[in-house]
């Protein structure tokens, strides 16, 4: 805002803090826009369950809990691997495109000064990033 609007950053700041409250107001409507579709179908109650009293003082049996061992806990942090060091990977890409790849591209030849095109750059792959997580919500407003 301060470069293509020539604000003052002092309203820039302003400006772009308040937009937080945006991500309050897109929940509510996307949380009521699914309490809505859901109306219609009956809930589930609890009032015909029979629920027994546990006498005060009782403590629960602890040799019926499942034990894990340690070669259980492997095996699930083996089938987790591979899924975190996607996820790692993928953080450590975008910080880099971000970080240190944006910044080597400047133009001579460009629309704007050489100053503007790392928040050109950035401002083009966090909208995509946007667009890109934003897929479920477009999807569930086409088709529940």
């Amino acid at each position: 805002m301060t470069t293509w609007l020539c604000v003052s950053p002092k309203t820039t700041t302003l400006t772009v803090t308040g937009l937080v409250v945006l991500h309050v107001v897109f929940y509510f409507l996307m949380e009521r826009k699914h309490s809505n579709s859901t109306e219609g179908r009956q809930q589930a109650t609890y009032k015909d369950v029979e629920y027994e009293k546990i006498p005060e003082g009782s403590n629960t049996d602890t040799s019926t809990l499942p034990v894990l061992t340690r070669d259980k806990k492997l095996n699930v942090l083996k089938e987790i691997c591979p899924s975190m060091v996607c996820v790692v990977i993928s953080w450590l890409s975008e910080f880099l495109v971000m970080q240190a790849v944006i910044m080597t591209y400047a133009f001579s030849n460009s629309l704007f000064p050489p100053r503007d095109h790392y928040q050109h750059y950035i401002t083009l792959f966090l909208l995509g990033e946007f667009i890109d997580r934003l897929y479920l919500a477009v999807v569930s407003f086409i088709k529940e």
